[in-house]
């Protein structure tokens, strides 16, 4: 009787031994599967934020490149605008050929320029000194030169300027005769349409030259000048 007793206490006691293994076991595997399910709700959600953070970017640099583009056209508008609106200004002080100290001519004077935008530019041409009594034919070249350098008189201005889209003027630095009164002055105004002082190949730094004879015959330089840039007249 007491042996089967002992037996009966041992069979409960493995009872509860797997009873306590079966609860562990299933403890473990409920921590296990919910460790799975957070860790598949983590990368679920940092896919989505993902998503949502890589349209964000996209809306974002899509809305900044408009912007810019809107930015470029208002500001490349807006330059042409006042390029077009500006009005620039030039002045040539007009002085006899150092090299030509005993010409009957002294001349002397001022030329006046002025250019709107791209439009026409207007030369004030205003000089006196010419010699009446020492030619019939009052008309004399004037030309514009390429180089502002008058070191060695009106002999060191190079060549006659030419501006490559000049249109029908295939010597766009000639610029026709001036004509003097009987007083030996030169008062006169006039417009250009194919020089211009705004664009990299305009006429500022270069020179005008005044010639003895017209401007397809002649035979010396009597003055000249530098022509520069000025706030205005």
């Amino acid at each position: 009787m007491y042996i089967k007793h002992e037996m009966l206490i041992r069979c409960l006691f493995s009872v509860l031994e797997i009873v306590k293994m079966f609860k562990t076991i299933v403890i473990i595997s409920l921590a296990l599967m919910a460790a799975a399910a957070y860790t598949e709700h983590k990368s679920h959600n940092n896919h989505h934020l993902s998503s949502h953070h890589r349209n964000a970017h996209r809306e974002l640099h899509v809305h900044l490149h408009v912007h810019q583009e809107e930015d470029h056209h208002h500001s490349s508008d807006h330059e042409q605008c006042h390029e077009a609106a500006a009005e620039h200004f030039a002045h040539c002080e007009v002085r006899p050929n150092s090299l030509l100290s005993d010409s009957v001519h002294q001349i002397h004077g001022s030329i006046k320029m002025s250019q709107k935008g791209h439009g026409p530019l207007t030369m004030k041409i205003g000089l006196s000194g010419f010699n009446v009594n020492a030619e019939s034919n009052h008309k004399h070249g004037f030309h514009i030169h390429e180089f502002g350098d008058l070191s060695n008189g009106c002999d060191s201005v190079g060549e006659m300027y030419h501006v490559r889209d000049s249109g029908y003027h295939s010597h766009s630095g000639d610029l026709g005769d001036l004509f003097h009164d009987e007083y030996g002055y030169v008062n006169d105004t006039r417009s250009f349409d194919w020089i211009s002082m705004d664009h990299h190949d305009g006429i500022l730094g270069r020179s005008l030259v005044i010639y003895q004879g017209n401007h397809s015959s002649h035979t010396g330089a009597l003055a000249c000048c530098i022509i520069g840039r000025c706030h205005g007249h």
